[in-house]
């Protein structure tokens, strides 16, 4: 009993930690992906205005 009351609080942080960092990978990663592309296709977008005006 006492070893499972020992590592338990050391196993239930790491489970949390491993939670966390699945939820950071599969959620906020693709997000800065897509903001990323996104930004990209603006900046493109302002690129070839900016070179239309120009022209």
């Amino acid at each position: 009993m006492v070893i499972i009351v020992i590592t338990l609080p050391t196993i239930f942080p790491v489970i949390i930690l491993r939670i966390a960092i699945d939820f950071f990978l599969l959620i906020i990663i693709p997000r800065i992906s897509v903001e990323k592309h996104s930004i990209n296709k603006n900046q493109k977008n302002i690129l070839t205005t900016q070179h239309c005006k120009i022209v």
